[in-house]
């Protein structure tokens, strides 16, 4: 078969409008050219590009909507465009079909993506930054649905969208008079990088932190991140706080305590992310320059799926990783997702201590030469490391210290059938994906000792730091409805050595996307240890904030011990603040996703105000308010969305609220709910409704409350393991998990 222009075509791609903005609608024109080939009738030529996209989907009936598509030809013969299967990575596909004709060497056809000719504003580009984002043509000249490529790729530049806040990112912990960098980053509404932001930022409150300059100048260079030093001459825990005024932004930092010489540094990072290496977008320095300047991640690894990865892949990914790591500075982690399906052991994400080492795949299913995106069948010769079930990897790295697995949920959930204590010591329960609380709980019954990490699984060249994706219409089977996580690590060091040694004692915790301060102890034994008592467990708890602190939660095993709820309410007046939330997912496997769109009723009361809580997505949320209704979309991956009302009720005895949510429906009585929480399980997978009494705080002490303390005696120990742990909840909706503190009890 001949490959080239002259006998398979060319194509050109035109974009009108200006620059590609995320979010914001555009014009594109692709044009293919037909070769000697040519395409005959019921043959067709399909446009592909990654399904790691939210863009648009076409539009080809309402022609004054946005992502209203045509095509038209010069050839004779009628052309009809269609959303239509792709194949992994490049599940994002539509497709143009010929009918009634042929077309010969020298017609075009013309695909108008957001066509404005009849009033359309354009088609929505994706929201997420994309320097190449590649769209091929693959023909199908014969009308067998036997598509070919053409040699020719065209590559956008998709940029960010105009400033929406900032973030400032200091160390957790700190030494006195120790130098340490002050990170600043300017993002759009989708967690974009602001490359083009210039503005002042104003410091307004450093007490205990020397800075050299209260004004911070952004300028082209700073591609919206300002990184300047620091430092504290006593103790105590501080934050600086920040303004831009031009844009009217203003933000806190995390907090930052000091430590004595003697104590663990806590360090943050995010183990799970991949790109253009395997299913993701976004070349190695892509990924790797946004965690270390964007994120502010002091640690990483890389995880592209196995059964996507090329050898050549593989020695790019190695490369960059040694390329990047810098002890004392930023550290990397080679490893890879073992992604076989669940029932042969599921996703396992691989780490290797070492910077040069082999990769065992559970299979070579795609994998593909450079630039060859159709399979064409073969298996390479280094199919021979091929590992699966996950068992046979487990002989490969047995007696091995420098390996290391985390199961996780993704795409597929790991089988717990399969643990092998002697290489996991943690499981990853939150990502991009989603929150799987079930997944902790599945660990903590079959008492596997295991700590709890959070990470993104990043697709979008976006490694600690990405923010859910729009609705996808393509073939793409994971859902990325979920702001990412991070992990929190407590080691002597930021070297290589110190992290692996910090992950093996499992001496670490997750949190959904703050950098929230956790100490948690029993009998004062740090979080991941196992140890032995003959005395009552005693437990304590230090957390420091974000913000304001909600609740405290202590489990042992699957029971919930205590809670202990922040106590700054005035519930003394007439109006109520109530909290109606909801979670969960409908299943363990791909698509996970609850859809929870619905409206609130209050009878017998008045609206006063209401107020997002938890929502991650701006798709999700608040959509219309009245008096009386609120109306709501919502999809939950694990995680809670919710809203908050302030009611004035004409009678507490007689007034209600009225739940009515594609999922579940139900009325509850006001006075039931001022004293008392109430949790309503709707079904599998963890689908909850919960309705609160916020009450309200006082303006004056909130900075007060995001630092808590908790103590608890165990009364109730059990003879034999106990597994203790905590859960902390912020009034934002921010979590973190500890791990646990194993104790074997004997009186």
């Amino acid at each position: 078969m001949n490959n080239t222009k002259e006998y398979m075509g060319s194509f050109e791609c035109i974009v009108e409008g200006g620059d590609l903005i995320v979010g914001m609608p555009n014009t594109i024109r692709l044009i293919y050219t037909v070769g000697k080939y040519g395409i005959d009738d019921g043959g067709a030529i399909s446009f592909f590009r990654r399904g790691v996209t939210d863009w648009q989907a076409i539009n080809t009936e309402n022609e004054k909507a946005l992502g209203y598509t045509t095509v038209t030809t010069t050839g004779d013969a009628n052309v009809f465009v269609s959303e239509s299967h792709g194949f992994r990575p490049y599940e994002s596909c539509f497709k143009v079909s010929v009918k009634n004709g042929c077309l010969k060497e020298g017609d075009k056809v013309e695909v108008v993506m957001g066509d404005t000719s009849k009033g359309s504003l354009g088609i929505l580009t994706q929201t997420i930054v994309e320097k190449e984002h590649l769209i091929f043509v693959a023909i199908d000249s014969i009308g067998g649905n036997a598509f070919k490529e053409i040699n020719q790729h065209v590559y956008l530049n998709i940029k960010n969208g105009i400033c929406s806040h900032f973030d400032i990112v200091l160390p957790s912990t700190v030494k006195k008079d120790e130098t340490f960098d002050i990170r600043v980053r300017v993002l759009d509404d989708y967690g974009n990088r602001c490359e083009d932001f210039i503005g002042t930022l104003h410091i307004q409150n450093h007490d205990g932190i020397d800075i050299e300059n209260n004004t911070i100048e952004f300028n082209e260079k700073d591609k919206g991140v300002k990184v300047f030093t620091g430092k504290i001459q006593k103790d105590g825990i501080f934050k600086l706080t920040g303004s831009i005024d031009d844009y009217k932004m203003s933000a806190q930092s995390n907090p930052c305590k000091t430590i004595k010489d003697n104590e663990y540094k806590l360090f943050w990072g995010d183990m799970h992310g991949q790109n253009a290496e395997a299913s993701g977008i976004g070349s190695m320095d892509d990924v790797l320059t946004f965690s270390k300047e964007v994120a502010g991640l002091d640690f990483t690894g890389w995880q592209g799926n196995d059964f996507e990865v090329s050898d050549a892949n593989w020695e790019a990914v190695k490369n960059a990783m040694k390329k990047y790591h810098n002890p004392g500075k930023f550290i990397t982690f080679l490893g890879y997702e073992w992604s076989g399906i669940t029932a042969n052991g599921g996703d396992h994400n691989i780490y290797y201590l070492g910077d040069d080492e082999k990769i065992y795949r559970s299979s070579h299913w795609l994998p593909q030469d450079e630039g060859q995106f159709f399979k064409n069948g073969q298996t390479t010769d280094s199919s021979k490391n091929d590992r699966n079930p996950i068992s046979e990897l487990w002989k490969e790295f047995k007696g091995r210290k420098d390996v290391m697995a985390i199961p996780h949920v993704g795409g597929r959930f790991a089988n717990f059938d399969y643990y092998n204590k002697d290489i996991i010591s943690l499981v990853e329960m939150h990502s991009h994906h989603g929150i799987f609380e079930w997944f902790m709980e599945e660990a903590i019954k079959r008492e596997m000792k295991v700590g709890f990490i959070a990470t993104s699984d990043d697709h979008t060249a976006r490694v600690g730091l990405s923010y859910p994706m729009g609705s996808v219409n393509t073939d793409f089977g994971a859902t990325f409805d979920v702001k990412s996580g991070l992990t929190a690590l407590y080691a002597k060091e930021l070297t290589k050595e110190a992290l692996w040694e910090a992950f093996k004692e499992r001496r670490c915790y997750a949190a959904t996307s703050s950098r929230i301060i956790l100490n948690f102890q029993v009998n004062g034994f740090i979080m991941g240890k196992e140890i032995n008592l003959s005395v009552l467990p005693e437990i304590d708890i230090n957390v420091i904030g974000t913000a304001q602190i909600d609740k405290i939660e202590i489990y042992r095993g699957l029971d919930l011990c205590e809670t202990i709820k922040s106590e700054y309410y005035l519930d003394d007046r007439k109006t109520k603040r109530i909290k109606i939330s909801w979670s969960g997912v409908c299943t363990r496997y791909r698509k996970k996703s609850v859809i929870w769109n619905g409206s609130i009723r209050i009878n017998k009361g008045k609206i006063l105000s209401a107020e997002n809580y938890s929502v991650d997505s701006l798709y999700d949320g608040i959509m219309s308010c009245t008096s009386q209704v609120v109306n709501f979309n919502s999809k939950t991956s694990g995680d809670e969305d919710g809203v908050i009302l302030e009611i004035m009720p004409q009678n507490e005895n007689e007034c209600e609220i009225y739940f009515d949510s594609i999922q579940y429906t139900t009325k509850i009585a006001l006075k039931d709910i001022i004293n008392e929480d109430i949790t309503i399980n709707v079904g599998e997978v963890n689908r909850k409704i919960k309705i609160s009494n916020e009450g309200y705080e006082i303006e004056t002490e909130k900075e007060k409350h995001t630092q808590m303390k908790a103590t608890y005696c165990d009364k109730d120990v059990k003879e034999g393991l106990n597994i203790y742990r905590t859960k902390v909840t912020q009034k934002d909706g921010n979590i973190v998990w500890s791990s646990p503190v194993f104790v074997n009890y004997k009186r």
